[in-house]
């Protein structure tokens, strides 16, 4: 299928809450609506990266962005504390 397009997201510093969201691409109007319905019920990106998501559709780019974000916010300790434990269990 074809990917052309993007997700563009707007969250409070510091957490996960969704301030606002813009979708360009085929299909933006159904995309749009899963964070229109987050932002409406206080709901974060968490919540929308642990939603199944239908797969392969154009929804999957929700799921797609909240990972990013996520990975993008990390904090620094609990990635090392990640690349510990990642690095003892290949011992």
């Amino acid at each position: 299928g074809r990917t052309e397009g993007f997700v563009k997201l707007v969250t409070a510093r510091g957490n996960d809450r969704l301030l606002g969201a813009l979708v360009v691409g085929s299909e933006a109007g159904e995309i749009i609506s899963e964070y229109v319905t987050a932002m409406s019920h206080g709901l974060g990106l968490r919540k929308i990266l642990s939603t199944v998501h239908v797969y392969p559709t154009r929804m999957d780019a929700a799921r797609l962005a909240a990972g990013t974000w996520r990975r993008n916010n990390v904090s620094e300790r609990l990635l090392g504390l990640s690349q510990r434990l990642n690095d003892y269990m290949r011992l």
